[in-house]
């Protein structure tokens, strides 16, 4: 009996894969922050607003406000930037939309304190402003924290913040390589963007490919199959002993 309690366990071990955990697309437009404060909403308010969406704890730094569909710094004293801890639940991509107001000099994002966007305006655009992208970014490994800096506290905004997009197919991925090349441009996290000081765009192919390799589950049911057959043999041999 106690061999076939252990055969019975081997086959049920391979044949139920593990769990994998996959989460949802989330989409954050600022302009649904609900609030009954006159001044704007507060971080209090953004956050119940996104843990609605998100399905679990979300912290905002105090001095963040939205304020015109837009998550912006407000008054007080505090970070310089917006961060966003998303707690027990890490993210595996986001893209984001950013306004730099007039007199800002450079913007940055960072992922768990690495900088994975980095943008700095020339002359002409400080004087009207810029309105930016960025694209779908995928992580290595789960990021617990997005931080937004801007030089000065007032000087950008975010909207539009997505998380957990999905990966691109391998087709998908061709065809913007292909595209890539014909336009000349290189992607591999290195900065890329018009010569004429527009804005840079951090892209991490490497990162995509790796991830599709970690999310890939393999196929159990030839192994399963070969080990019911060793199980059956034995207990047949079992039972003619007899």
């Amino acid at each position: 009996m106690p061999k076939i309690k252990f055969f019975l366990l081997v086959f049920l071990t391979v044949l139920i894969p593990p769990a994998v955990v996959f989460a949802d697309m989330v989409v954050f437009d600022f302009d649904h922050v609900q609030t009954l404060r006159r001044k704007g909403a507060t971080a209090s308010d953004i956050e119940v607003y996104m843990e609605g969406l998100f399905g679990s704890d979300i912290s905002v730094n105090k001095n963040v406000t939205a304020i015109k569909s837009s998550l912006r710094m407000g008054k007080g004293k505090g970070p310089s930037g917006i961060t966003i801890d998303f707690g027990a639940n890490p993210i595996h991509s986001f893209s984001v939309d950013f306004q730099l107001f007039k007199k800002a000099k450079s913007f940055a994002i960072l992922a768990d304190g690495t900088v994975v966007h980095q943008q700095t305006l020339s002359k002409a655009q400080r004087k009207t402003g810029l309105s930016g992208h960025q694209d779908s970014y995928f992580f290595d490994t789960p990021v617990q924290k997005l931080t937004f800096v801007g030089l000065k506290k007032k000087s950008f905004a975010i909207d539009n913040l997505i998380l957990n997009i999905p990966l691109p197919t391998d087709d998908e991925l061709t065809e913007d390589q292909s595209e890539e090349g014909e336009s000349g441009t290189e992607t591999n996290g290195a900065e890329t963007g018009p010569s004429d000081g527009g804005q840079p765009t951090y892209v991490s192919l490497e990162s995509v490919i790796t991830s599709q390799a970690v999310a890939a589950v393999p196929e159990p049911s030839s192994l399963a199959i070969l080990i019911m057959g060793l199980c059956c043999t034995w207990f047949s041999r079992r039972v003619w002993a007899r």
